[in-house]
């Protein structure tokens, strides 16, 4: 706060401010990106996540996220994510660019126990294909999961868009 200015005078422009430059308070930048909300803590968005972003096909059911991240990530960032994607009720549909293999399963459970909202996250290296096709790695185990409140993971699908044909 200034000297001099009411409390909450300051506490409302230093929001303002905030929103102003996309940036929540403790850190994490965000932009609507094509089809996508990405999260990203570095003053750039990687040419990975805005690549990602850029072709992912719109999910009617979700909120699309793109998380760009690195392995040096400050302190608070995880409560900085929630804090972002806490304004939204529709379920997320979850990709991490540029952090280890495992970061993606856990940021989504730990978001769905956090927001009390279902988040789908690929496990296994994403593959982009045609038409904003996302598939995940084919390896034994791997695939699109879904994560819900109270609820063990389930596999969805090896694709976003799953086409109906593909059970």
């Amino acid at each position: 706060d200034r000297p001099g200015a009411g409390r909450g005078e300051g506490t409302s422009r230093m929001r303002m401010m905030h929103s102003l430059r996309g940036r929540t308070p403790a850190g994490i930048l965000q932009h609507r990106v094509g089809n996508a909300l990405v999260l990203h803590v570095h003053e750039r968005i990687s040419v990975a996540a805005r690549s990602l972003a850029l072709a992912v096909a719109e999910d009617p059911d979700h909120d699309i996220v793109v998380l760009d991240l690195h392995d040096d990530l400050p302190i608070g960032t995880w409560r900085s994510v929630a804090g972002a994607l806490k304004r939204h009720r529709r379920g997320i549909r979850l990709v991490v660019c540029g952090a280890s293999a495992g970061t993606g399963a856990l940021a989504a459970q730990w978001l769905c126990d956090r927001l009390r909202r279902p988040v789908v996250t690929p496990h296994g290296r994403t593959i982009r294909a045609a038409a904003g096709t996302l598939f995940a790695d084919t390896a034994e185990g791997n695939g699109w999961v879904r994560y819900r409140p109270g609820r063990a993971p389930a596999w969805e699908a090896q694709r976003y868009p799953a086409p109906a044909w593909d059970a």
